[in-house]
């Protein structure tokens, strides 16, 4: 009888024991995945953050591209306003060769 009641506190405390390693590993198994998802969280607002540094990239080369388009306009203007004045200089030119032989 003895002999059968140590026998069941043995087992009884086997079981507590294997309960306390279950709940042990249950609490790591959630820190774990407390942290995994602390991980995800952190990805995702990198993720965004690249995601608008590269808008504000598009925007800007798309600012470069209009400056650039602009300076290209700018400087076919100053080109014709050149020629504009060299034509003027020639017909200058020749109304004063006409002048001369008149």
């Amino acid at each position: 009888m003895v002999a059968t009641e140590e026998r069941m506190v043995a087992t009884e405390e086997r079981m507590v024991a294997t309960e306390e390693h279950m709940v042990a590993t249950e609490e790591r198994m959630v820190a774990t995945e407390e942290r995994m998802v602390a991980t995800e969280e952190r990805m995702v607002a990198t993720e965004e953050r690249m995601v608008a540094t590269e808008e504000r990239m598009v925007a800007t080369e798309e600012r470069m591209v209009a400056t650039e388009e602009r300076m290209v306009a700018t400087e076919e203007r100053m080109v014709a306003t050149e020629e504009r004045m060299v034509a003027t200089e020639e017909h200058m030119v020749a109304n004063e060769d006409v002048i001369c032989i008149i």
